[in-house]
């Protein structure tokens, strides 16, 4: 037992001793470290010069303005360089003599002077024009080169007298001016010539009716004249007489069909043949209305000379009225006296047949006075329906 315990105690003293020792430290492992770069040697230099220190320019808060996005076409550099040219210059063309709205005496010389800018290459063209667009002249004119004025003198034909028109015109652009004219007989000189009277420029006729001509005539050929109404633009002839006529005042009456063209016509009296250098022709530009047209009212009287009245005697009167009212014209003769004003002296009416024509009679008393009277001629009453003639007569003895 004693040996027991000796041997469980040297066993437990063991065990205490062998606790009590101390272990070997660790070595740490180290962390892996970058390579740092070797510092070089330093090297003597020269000194160095500071730079000069220079002001930079601030920047401002303007935005700048940015293009709008296009679609952008790159081309080809060309080998020659492009040539800049100015823009062309619009032609100014001006006719300067004849004034628009003067006279021109046909069978004369007249000058015709202008100017055009910038001044063209080739000469102008002039051309003389009657109421239908027929050429009845033409010449050129050479611009100075200097100040683009031009000058041409030439005889107007004598063969057309009436509204005309005068155009120049540049023959490469096209560019034009114009003047109206007219176109006169010279009156004083003893020579053939034609006019109208009746029609006036723009009056109407209408489809179906009688139309009226007056004018004057000298040296006629043949003693004879041709009336005509032209339509469509004077371009075909609707209408046409031929009356005889020795020479001086001339009056005719020509029917139109009823189923004439409307619109843009003419009216013409000529004698001798237009191609004829001794013909003459008078023209003037109308406006043919359609048989219905009722607000066309018409009221014409168709004597050679004015009319004259003898105390006891009956005076015949004839004319053209067109849709009147009621179908009536009205005809009164008339003193006037300072002291009781108009004085009737006769009246009478007509009734207008198919065509427009009438015929009044004016029985003058025997005891009616001499001298100045007023004869009245009228259709309708008031408003834009009446219309009126009023000549100023003699009643002889």
């Amino acid at each position: 037992m004693k040996n027991y315990l000796t041997f469980l105690s040297l066993l437990l003293a063991g065990f205490i001793l062998a606790g009590c020792q101390q272990p070997e430290a660790a070595t740490p492992t180290p962390f892996p470290t970058a390579a740092t770069p070797a510092t070089p040697a330093a090297t003597a230099t020269d000194t160095a010069v500071p730079p000069t220190a220079t002001a930079l320019p601030q920047p401002t808060n303007t935005p700048t303005p940015q293009p709008e996005p296009t679609d952008t076409v790159i081309t080809e550099p060309t080998s020659e360089a492009s040539e800049i040219l100015p823009e062309s210059e619009e032609p100014v063309l001006s006719i300067e003599q004849p004034a628009g709205g003067d006279t021109l005496i046909v069978g004369q010389e007249v000058t015709i002077e202008g100017r055009v800018q910038p001044v063209p290459e080739e000469p102008l063209l002039l051309r003389l024009t009657i109421t239908g667009g027929e050429e009845v002249w033409r010449d050129t004119a050479v611009p100075d080169p200097d100040t683009g004025q031009w000058t041409v003198s030439a005889p107007i034909p004598a063969q057309f007298t009436g509204p005309a028109q005068l155009t120049a015109q540049l023959a490469s652009s096209g560019e034009a001016t114009a003047v109206l004219l007219d176109l006169a007989a010279d009156l004083e000189e003893d020579g053939r010539f034609i006019t109208l009277d009746t029609p006036i420029p723009g009056a109407k006729a209408v489809a179906g009716f009688a139309f009226l001509f007056e004018g004057q005539i000298n040296q006629p050929l043949d003693d004879t004249i041709v009336l005509a109404v032209l339509a469509q633009d004077c371009q075909d002839t609707t209408t046409a007489i031929n009356i005889n006529v020795p020479g001086g005042h001339f009056v005719g009456i020509t029917i139109l069909p009823e189923n004439a063209a409307t619109g843009s016509g003419c009216a013409i009296a000529r004698t001798g043949d237009r191609d004829d250098e001794n013909g003459r022709e008078a023209r003037i530009p109308i406006t043919i209305q359609p048989p219905d047209d009722t607000n066309t009212i018409i009221l014409q009287l168709a004597e050679l000379t004015t009319p004259q009245f003898t105390p006891g005697q009956a005076t015949e009167l004839n004319g053209i009225a067109i849709h009147a009212p009621n179908n009536i014209v009205a005809l009164r003769l008339e003193v006037d006296t300072p002291a009781s004003g108009l004085n009737l002296i006769t009246e009478s009416t007509a009734v207008p047949d198919t065509f427009g024509l009438w015929t009044a009679v004016l029985d003058v008393p025997a005891d009616a006075p001499t001298g100045e009277a007023i004869l009245t001629i009228t259709v309708g009453e008031t408003g834009n329906a009446y219309r009126e003639i009023r000549l100023v007569v003699q009643i002889t003895g």
